[in-house]
């Protein structure tokens, strides 16, 4: 079986995670109105509604996991707009590319080496990085704990890293509220009002 076949993405996963952004979008907002142009939760819950339409399809549990963020990339891109939705795009297309180049078998399940993929080609081409109060310190500390996991890892551990992963990833997050913007909107924000939020890219 090649990249493009086999088991497709957790529905149950992929929904968890939408109805966790739409219940966070007034949070979300909130933040935004501080340290951004208060858009963010509308745009995230925009592209969770339009995954969610991915699920309901069973478009995602059907394709195989590698045409599954695919599937993904194509809902952001086509729902979000704006710079999350750009770099969201870009994670999942990623994440695609290693899957389909990873071959068959157990590879084409890559799901963590997909993840760090995703996020270091955010890294790349947004131009920010760690310490820069942007998404990238949630996902770049979830990311160092993945690619600890081993190939061949057995399920425990493979759930043990990605719960490791979560706790990184929401530390990294709530971090955001002790740095100085050095990307994004956040930029040009004062340093004082910002440390009374985190970044809500991060947290979302």
């Amino acid at each position: 079986a090649g990249a493009g076949s086999g088991p497709g993405l957790s529905a149950a996963a992929v929904s968890a995670a939408c109805k966790a952004l739409d219940k966070a979008e007034p949070d979300l907002t909130a933040w935004d109105q501080v340290a951004g142009d208060g858009d963010c939760g509308v745009t995230f819950k925009r592209g969770a509604k339009a995954v969610l339409g991915l699920v309901a399809a069973k478009t995602l549990e059907s394709c195989g996991a590698a045409l599954g963020y695919g599937a993904l990339a194509d809902a952001v891109s086509a729902s979000m707009g704006g710079t999350s939705g750009a770099l969201l795009e870009i994670f999942f297309r990623a994440a695609k590319l290693h899957l389909m180049q990873a071959g068959g078998g157990q590879a084409s399940q890559d799901h963590a080496g997909a993840f760090v993929a995703g996020a270091e080609k955010v890294r790349d081409i947004g131009g920010a990085d760690r310490g820069y109060r942007t998404m990238l310190d949630a996902l770049l500390p979830a990311a160092d704990v993945l690619k600890s996991l081993p190939p061949g890892a057995s399920q425990a551990e493979t759930l043990k890293a990605w719960r490791e992963a979560v706790v990184a990833a929401e530390a990294g997050a709530d971090a955001t509220k002790r740095m100085d913007a050095l990307a994004g909107r956040s930029n040009y924000i004062n340093k004082e009002l910002l440390a009374t939020v985190p970044d809500p890219g991060a947290k979302a």
